[in-house]
């Protein structure tokens, strides 16, 4: 929330957080990305993060769809995400997965590699986490979980 209580007995507004690098990722190695976030209410389309490699970026599209686009293809999960999402990116020395809200979505057997620096775009992100190893497929599912 932007309420801020004081002592005065009014209140205060803080500003916008704003991370305009979150941080980076060895895709040359396994990983795992997560991000539990909710699209703001006055944008359709909206962009969550983004990356200054190859890895792309996660949005919403036109139609409202969860949309990862790597590797010049788009990933989507039909999930209803007006409520708030958690999304996860896995990768192992095989494939990348992509879950999203408990579910395996996708399983890319395209793979990024080198340096990642990944950028929080719109939406109100509550968690962002960066694992350097690919976490078992049930952690997945488990940490993605609503």
């Amino acid at each position: 929330t932007s309420y801020i209580p004081n002592h005065s007995g009014g209140s205060v507004t803080r500003g916008a957080d704003d991370a305009t690098n979150t941080g980076t990722i060895d895709a040359d190695n396994d990983f795992t990305l997560f991000i539990e976030t909710k699209p703001n209410a006055d944008v359709d389309v909206g962009k969550f993060f983004a990356s200054s490699g190859n890895l792309g970026y996660l949005d919403t599209d036109v139609n409202s769809q969860l949309r990862l686009r790597f590797a010049s293809s788009n990933y989507k999960s039909t999930e209803d995400l007006t409520g708030g999402f958690k999304f996860l990116l896995r990768k192992d020395g095989t494939n990348l997965k992509m879950y999203v809200n408990g579910t395996l979505e996708h399983t890319i057997t395209a793979l990024p590699t080198g340096t990642q620096n990944i950028s929080f775009e719109e939406g109100r992100h509550k968690q962002f986490l960066i694992f350097p190893e690919a976490l078992p497929d049930a952690d997945c599912i488990t940490i993605t979980s609503l």
